[in-house]
This record gives C-alpha cells, sequence and structure tokens, in this order.
C-alpha cells in the first residue's frame, strides 16, 4: 500500500463527503473514485501524508532595459504632462493679466491673442480627451452586449462602460467650465511700443525739439491685418493721462512743450473692433513713444516807439525772448531791413535812430544754450516830421570821448519841409567864432565840457537851432586789462561756463595798469562792490549771465574796466569721484567717494562702480577697494536717479611696486674677538632680487640669512646692497665693535 501511495497519481486525495471540494481543488477538475481493496476485509484508511512544502527558488534572471512598450507609454505620458504645463502657465498668464511673458513671446504669441490661442488649446485638449472616452465606453458597451450571459467578464465589462462614461462626462465638464473661464476673463493687456503698427511723419520721433506737429497713422499697417468693416473705433491719446484726445486712424498733434514727464509722451492708439468668432468686441492697443529733448527757444521783442518822425528813435528791447529748457546766449539784430544780423549783441536792450522815411523790417535772431535759435520781427514806421524846420546834429564817433579828441559833427539830418536849407553855422560856447557848412570837424585837445549849437535856416529864412554838449576826458594812461580765472575761460567764445553752483577764482595779476592801488569786483555789473583785491574767489549760486566788471584804479585815480562773462548753467546730473589714495604700492587698498555727485531733479537712487577686471559693482556713495596688480587702472562711477538720468565719471589709480629699502639686524650687537655674528635682512622691503653684504673686513657674500666670524678686535662697517629686478637698488649701513 506504501507503494500505492507513492504511485498515486492524485497527489490530493478527496476528503470524505460527497460534493466537498478542498481549497487546493478546482472546482472544474472531476472526482476520481479510489479503487476497492484487494483485501476482502476493509483496511482503516491511513490518511494522506502531506509532502513537506518545497521553496522553489526562481532562477536569477539578469536586468533588463526597458521594453520598447514601456518606453513608448512613458515618452507619451511625459508629452502629455509637458501640455498640460504648459496649459496651466498659459491659463494663468491669462488670469492674473501676464499676457507678454517672454514665453509666449518666444512662441510667437502676441498679447492680443492669447485668449484665443488658449481657447483653441482647451478646445483640443478635452475635445480630444471627451471624445476618447466617448469611444471608449461605446466599445466597451457593445462588447458587453455580444457577450455571453453567463460569461464571467460580462460583469467587469459593464463597470469599465461606466467608469469610461464618468470620464467622458467628467471631460466634457471640465471643457464647459475652462470655456467658461477663459471667455470670461478679463485680460488686462500690457502696452509696448509698436513701431510696425503706428506709422508717423516724420517717421523719427525721439530727439525732437518743441513746438512739432505730427501725424500718426495706424489705419495704414491695421488694415493690411484687419477687415476695416470689423473696426468700431479708435481712439488716440496723445499724453499718456488716459483721455481720449483725438478719433480716426490717421491723426496730427502738435506738442507744444516737454510737458510733465520731462519731453517723455507715450502716445497710445486704441483699437476697438467686433471679433465674430467670440460675437463681441474686443480692444486693441499699440504704443509709439515721442520723446521732445528740446524746447525750442523764443524770440519776441518790443520797439518803442513803433512809428514816429523822421528821426525816429527806437528801444528795442527783447526782455520777453526765452528758452524755456536753458539761457539765451546771444541777441542778433537786423536794423538795416537787409534781412542780414550786423549787430550781434550780449544785451537784450538796444537803441537805433533812423533818418530816412518809410518803412523798416527790424529782425531780432536768438540763440538758446542748445544753440537753436528763433527770429522775431517788426515793421518800424518812419513818417516825416510834423515840424516845418528842424535842426539835428549827428556825430561819426558820438559825443564823448578822450583828449586829443577829433570828431566830426554833421548837420545833414536837419529837416526842412518848406525849402531848402541854405545855411549851416556852428558855434562853440566861450567862443566868437561861427562855423559855417554842414559838417563841423575839431580836435578838442583839453578835457572839459563843450557846448556846441547849430543854427539852419531855409529859404524862407526860417531858422532853427540843436545843441549838443561834447564831453572831453583826459588821456589814460596805456594800460592792458586781462583777468585769470579757475576753472578757465573758454577760448573760443571768450565766457567762462560752469554749472551751478559754480566757485570761481579771478586774478588781475596779468592786468597791465601803472602804479594801480585799489581793484574792484562788481560781479552782477550793477554798480555795487562786492570784492576788493588783486585775486578774489566768488561762488554763483543761481543760473543766469553774469557781467563780472573789474576796476582798476591807479594813482591818478584814473579807473580802467574790464568786463568777464559768466554764464552758469543747470548742474543737472553729476557724478564726482575722489579716491584716497590715488597712487601708491601694491597692495593698494583705495577708499572711493562719489558722495560728491549731485542732481537738479530727483535723488540719487544707484552707484555703480567699474573696477579693474571686475563685473560692475551696485553699491553705495562709498567703496573700498584693493588693487594687487600694477599698472594705472581706471575705476568708472555711474549714478542713476530717481527721474531715470544718469551720469558717469572716471578717475584713474596708479598701483605700482613697492620700492625695495634695504635694513639688517645682527646678533650679537658686540662682543669680544673671535665674535661669530648672525646677519637678518627682514626688515627690507620691496621685491628684492639680490642681497649683497660686505662685513667690513674684506669679505662679502650673497646669501640671504649669513654668518660672519670676525677674528680680530676693532669696528667694522658692515654695508648691505638689495636690488630689485629693475636694478633699484637701496643700501643701510651699521657698525659692529668688537673688542680684545
Amino acid at each position: 500500500m506504501e507503494e500505492n501511495k507513492d504511485q498515486n497519481p492524485n497527489p490530493n486525495p478527496v476528503p470524505e463527503g460527497e460534493g466537498k471540494v478542498t481549497p487546493q481543488s478546482s472546482p472544474e477538475i472531476p472526482k476520481i473514485s479510489q479503487a476497492p481493496p484487494l483485501s476482502s476485509k476493509p483496511e482503516a484508511k491511513q490518511p494522506h501524508p502531506k509532502k513537506p512544502e518545497q521553496v522553489v527558488k526562481a532562477p536569477h534572471k539578469p536586468k533588463k532595459g526597458m521594453s520598447p512598450r514601456a518606453l513608448l507609454f512613458g515618452f507619451f505620458g511625459i508629452g502629455i504632462l509637458l501640455v498640460f504645463v504648459f496649459y496651466g502657465i498659459m491659463l494663468w498668464g491669462l488670469l492674473s493679466g501676464n499676457v507678454s511673458n517672454p514665453l509666449f513671446e518666444t512662441l510667437g504669441i502676441k498679447p492680443e491673442e492669447l485668449q484665443d490661442v488658449l481657447l483653441v488649446v482647451t478646445n483640443s485638449i478635452f475635445g480630444l480627451g471627451a471624445l476618447f472616452f466617448l469611444f471608449a465606453s461605446l466599445i466597451r458597451f457593445f462588447q458587453w452586449v455580444m457577450m455571453d450571459s453567463k460569461s464571467v467578464n460580462k460583469k467587469p465589462t459593464i463597470k469599465k462602460v461606466g467608469l469610461n462614461f464618468f470620464f467622458f462626462v467628467f471631460a466634457c465638464g471640465l471643457w464647459v467650465f475652462f470655456f467658461w473661464l477663459i471667455t470670461g476673463a478679463q485680460v488686462k493687456k500690457e502696452l509696448k511700443e509698436d513701431i510696425e503698427m503706428i506709422q508717423t511723419k516724420p517717421p523719427i520721433v525721439i530727439g525732437l525739439t518743441s513746438p512739432v506737429k505730427i501725424e500718426f497713422d495706424i489705419g495704414t499697417n491695421l488694415y493690411g491685418k484687419m477687415d476695416p468693416s470689423l473696426i468700431r473705433q479708435i481712439n488716440w491719446d496723445f499724453e499718456g493721462d488716459g483721455e481720449n484726445d483725438a478719433s480716426g486712424p490717421i491723426v496730427t498733434h502738435r506738442f507744444l512743450d516737454k510737458g510733465e514727464n520731462n519731453g517723455r509722451f507715450p502716445v497710445r492708439a486704441e483699437v476697438v473692433y467686433y471679433s465674430p468668432g467670440e460675437d463681441k468686441e474686443r480692444i486693441f492697443t499699440s504704443l509709439r513713444e515721442v520723446i521732445v529733448a528740446n524746447e525750442a527757444v523764443v524770440a519776441s521783442f518790443t520797439a518803442t516807439p513803433e512809428r514816429g518822425p523822421v528821426p525816429l528813435k527806437v528801444t528795442f528791447d527783447a526782455f520777453h525772448s526765452k528758452d524755456p529748457d536753458g539761457q539765451i546766449i546771444k541777441y542778433e539784430w537786423d536794423l538795416e531791413g537787409d534781412e542780414a544780423f550786423e549787430f550781434p549783441s550780449e544785451e537784450s536792450t538796444i537803441e537805433r535812430e533812423f533818418f530816412k522815411i518809410g518803412e523798416v523790417k527790424v529782425r531780432l535772431q536768438v540763440t538758446g544754450s542748445n544753440h537753436d535759435t528763433a527770429i522775431h520781427e517788426k515793421t518800424i514806421i518812419v513818417t516825416e516830421p510834423e515840424e516845418k524846420l528842424r535842426a539835428e546834429i549827428s556825430s561819426d564817433v558820438g559825443f564823448e570821448g578822450i583828449a586829443p579828441f577829433q570828431v566830426i559833427l554833421d548837420g545833414g539830418q536837419s529837416f526842412s519841409r518848406m525849402g531848402k536849407i541854405v545855411r549851416y553855422e556852428w558855434r562853440i560856447e566861450g567862443e566868437d567864432k561861427v562855423y559855417v557848412g554842414r559838417k563841423f570837424q575839431r580836435t578838442f585837445r583839453e578835457q572839459g565840457e563843450y557846448k556846441i549849437t547849430l543854427t539852419i535856416q531855409n529859404e524862407q529864412d526860417e531858422k532853427d537851432q540843436a545843441t549838443e554838449t561834447l564831453r572831453v576826458y583826459k588821456k589814460k594812461k596805456e594800460a592792458k586789462m586781462k583777468i585769470r580765472t579757475t576753472p578757465p575761460i573758454d577760448p573760443k567764445t571768450e565766457v567762462l561756463i560752469g554749472e551751478e553752483p559754480l566757485t570761481v577764482t579771478f586774478d588781475s595779476t596779468l592786468s597791465v595798469v601803472q602804479d594801480p592801488v585799489e581793484w574792484k569786483w562788481d560781479f552782477e555789473n550793477d554798480g555795487i562792490v562786492d570784492e576788493s583785491g588783486a585775486i578774489i574767489q566768488h561762488t554763483f549760486r543761481e543760473t543766469g549771465e553774469y557781467d563780472t566788471k573789474l576796476i582798476i584804479i591807479d594813482s591818478e585815480e584814473d579807473e580802467y574796466e574790464y568786463i568777464q562773462k559768466v554764464l552758469v548753467e543747470r548742474a543737472g546730473v553729476r557724478a564726482k569721484v575722489v579716491a584716497t589714495p590715488s597712487a601708491g604700492p601694491v597692495p593698494l587698498r583705495v577708499e572711493f567717494d562719489g558722495s560728491g555727485s549731485s542732481a537738479d531733479e530727483g535723488e540719487i537712487i544707484d552707484y555703480i562702480w567699474e573696477m579693474p577686471a571686475a563685473e560692475p559693482v551696485h553699491y553705495g556713495a562709498k567703496i573700498t577697494y584693493e588693487l594687487t596688480d600694477v599698472g594705472i587702472f581706471p575705476v568708472k562711477l555711474t549714478i542713476l536717479t530717481s527721474t531715470g538720468r544718469t551720469a558717469e565719471t572716471e578717475i584713474l589709480v596708479s598701483a605700482r611696486e613697492e620700492g625695495v629699502y634695504a635694513d639688517f639686524a645682527f646678533t650679537p650687537t658686540g662682543g669680544e674677538a673671535p665674535l661669530k655674528v648672525k646677519f637678518n635682512p627682514t626688515n627690507s622691503t620691496g621685491a628684492i632680487v639680490n642681497y649683497f653684504w660686505e662685513f667690513g673686513d674684506g669679505v662679502t657674500s650673497h646669501k640671504f640669512l649669513p654668518q660672519h666670524v670676525y677674528e680680530d678686535p676693532g669696528e667694522y662697517e658692515v654695508i648691505l646692497k638689495v636690488k630689485d629686478r629693475n636694478n633699484v637698488v637701496s643700501e643701510m649701513k651699521k657698525t659692529i665693535v668688537v673688542t680684545d
């Protein structure tokens, strides 16, 4: 029986009880009855001994790479993940208003197109997803219908149908939600300069001088990209204040000055158009910046009077001329009506006498500090005199002069309405002699006042008189007036130009005046003496033009005058840096101080330092830097103000090698012979390449730390000479006393 048991083909015997199945038995395996025993005597059933479970270890398989199927699923999985990440970035940009993200610009997505692009992506992603789950649910449902009713796979299949249909409904819900979210988003578009969309005449609208008229054209480019029938309205904002200043595809605007933003005008065009795909109005904006760099100088003058009888004396005053963003530096007059400016002047006021009856066109040309010019003109009307007869005296050199004063007086400007003038008589007060003739010539050699009277007579024997006083001064000694200034005078314009506050040192010692005793300075030429002395210093704290007058008085109380023109301009933004020290041996530690920089508008918000062989450093007004290389290095400072203006300056710093200096110590410092002495030159400085010792007894050495024995007593002068690679030498001497 044991053999039969071992040979039993069924290792799992069926236990007693019909219909019972052991856990190891499969329901599909039919029951097998055991054969009856050979012996007639029934034998008790022996339980089938359970074989011990054998643990079969799987053979070790070498690791293999990913299968092609796994690689394919991984590739598609990463691709789908990247699509959803990009979709999330676009959705975030739309909802947050960041429609001009650099990523979108790289992909060619314009800010105004982001909403449309996102709608297309949404429809693609969720539409394809919903379609996929719909087809999947339909396929599973068809499989379920075709299955046998007793099939064990029928129930799992209907579950898969329901799961796919759930994902279909969920995808449709997300589709509707995101479509509603995107279409309802209020896109806040960022205005950017769009030169291609807005055209201008003139084409360059940067660095203009106001007043300037500019034509803006958005229609030419806009109509090429959009159906004109969809455009509802085009509005323009020229000042950047949010108000509509004009409407239409082509408009013109005149910029009169720099405005409130220092000449920067963000011209904004807003296009309202209808979007058929969304069935609503959309807004497209474009920006073109206009920069007015200079406000034109304005010429204006008054003439008093503008009309009158001959001879007409007129005072012209250009006080109302102005340079809105600077100073007027020159006035030029055309008083002859010949369109030539023959009378340049630094003063705004000038006088002129007209002797010819008729109309004279007087013109003024002014030049601003930006070297722009403007012209203004008036017509002066010279009429016939109201008098019948009038005597008039004119002079070729005026009525004042220094003796000997030669003058020619002319009565030719006298007027007679009734008949010609037939006689001119000249008399000098205090003299009996009468001089006859239209002109009177005389040389006055003595100083004093001379009253001269002209009497004229016409053909009707009518007479009239005119009197002029000549003032003759004594001749002054020869003098040569000259002023030297610090900062220096511009040799071309002979004008001292600087920024406020301008501190000037005036030096008159180069003036050649015999026996000078007093120096007077009038900085504003207002008749008030401000300083005294041959060399003085003065600070001009306000912008403007100053005529600084120097008066030197000699021992005979003669006065000599000289006027120096000073032009003080606005300081603007100025960078200034001081280096302490500016030169020295390496390693050179330098403190740079830019706190002397200044700005006339706003505050300095950043100091940018550019050091040798280093990246620019954004730091404070003071910075310390160490130079380790030998050479002359530029250090550049750039300042930035809160108004966006910048200025820069540069300073040179010299770093040189440390000079060689010889020094040494020795031990012992003295003693009895024989004396062994150790020498140490470590106190020497510099890039030393050679040491040379003279021990005073005829022995020398080139060692760094030499030793020497003095055999005999005496005083020995030890000399150390050191040398660098440039053969620069330094020497030190010390004495050693050796006793018996």
